[in-house]
């Protein structure tokens, strides 16, 4: 059966629409009949029991006796009237109506990739790295993070997502790890399946290609924790993996805990990370946290729409608001009879 009609025309009243509007036609029957036969019983209370009397005929002139009879049946018809008012409430309730809302959230254009380098010589400080990188994720809103940790090889923690609850999780079992330095840790599996230690041109060329979708116009930043004391040969040196993150237009932010201006490592990560337009600094920079994200959500980003969701709320207010005009309503007509 088609309602459409009846939901149109009680939609400005109600706020919304019903959810169950077959409910309606059936329960508005059954409540006529409620209230036929509450009418009926309100009708035989009031009529007068009948008494003998003689010379009544008197009685029935007094313009008092025709106001407490007006009075009665405007008391039977109010008492009517709210039962039905009451039905209208229950009937109403029963539907359910409902507001539909269609939202289209917008989400920030930004992905970034923490890259952590776990070899021995980074250990003692990666604990503070990963801490770190938790300030640096409750700074971000609506961006996607990744999580990329490399020694003689490089091993995805998590891929870019914007969950951050995950994020969190992940960054606080990275910590814990770190400071366990348990070798025996599945978190360290696959970190040494090459020759070497520390090779960030690998480590680096690995979290630039872990980006998705290249053919889409977004924000792509490099977050780079690193020493750069590399042993052993790597299939990309640090230049190498700092031209592949320029010409994909990604900014790598150096953080150096080891950070000496007369050491070559340090001049080299210094010199890749600002060709490709980032920041680089030593990590005990109080400012490092601060700058990095200022530098981060600095790059102009799109807001891309996500796909459109429908909230439905439910919106009883019409309902209830007439159930307790109702009640009031026989609260009044007690406290009337109650007075006579």
């Amino acid at each position: 059966m088609d309602l459409t009609w009846l939901e149109t025309a009680l939609a400005p009243f109600l706020g919304g629409t019903l959810s169950q509007p077959l409910l309606v036609l059936p329960a508005l029957g059954a409540a006529v009949v409620v209230a036929m036969v509450v009418w009926l019983v309100l009708r035989r209370r009031g009529e007068p029991v009948p008494v003998a009397l003689a010379n009544t005929e008197l009685l029935r002139t007094l313009p008092e006796y025709h106001r407490a009879v007006r009075r009665q049946r405007w008391l039977v018809a109010g008492g009517v009237a709210l039962v039905g008012l009451l039905a209208v409430a229950a009937v109403l309730g029963a539907a359910r109506p409902v507001q539909r809302v269609t939202l289209v959230d917008q989400k920030d254009n930004r992905d970034i990739v923490l890259c952590l380098d776990v070899s021995g010589s980074m250990i003692d400080v990666d604990a503070e790295v990963v801490s770190t990188f938790l300030r640096l994720a409750d700074g971000f809103r609506g961006e996607r993070i990744s999580m990329v940790i490399f020694n003689s090889s490089a091993v995805p923690v998590f891929p870019l997502t914007d969950d951050y609850d995950f994020v969190g999780d992940q960054l606080r079992r990275a910590q814990r790890s770190l400071t366990l330095v348990d070798g025996k840790d599945p978190f360290f599996a696959g970190t040494l399946n090459g020759a070497g230690s520390s090779l960030i041109g690998d480590g680096l060329a690995t979290c630039v290609r872990s980006f998705d979708h290249p053919e889409l116009q977004r924000a792509r930043s490099v977050i780079l924790a690193s020493d750069n004391e590399a042993a052993g040969k790597s299939l990309f040196t640090m230049p190498e993996g700092g031209q592949l993150a320029k010409a994909a237009g990604i900014q790598v932010y150096g953080m150096n805990p080891s950070d000496n201006p007369s050491s070559s490592a340090a001049v080299e990560m210094r010199q890749v990370v600002e060709a490709t337009g980032g920041i680089y600094f030593a990590l005990n920079d109080v400012s490092a946290v601060r700058r990095t994200l200022e530098a981060v959500t600095a790059r102009e980003a799109t807001r891309i729409p996500s796909a459109p969701r429908t909230v439905i709320h439910d919106v009883p207010g019409v309902p209830i608001a007439l159930a307790a005009l109702a009640v009031l309503g026989f609260l009044g007509i007690r406290r009337i009879r109650w007075r006579r």
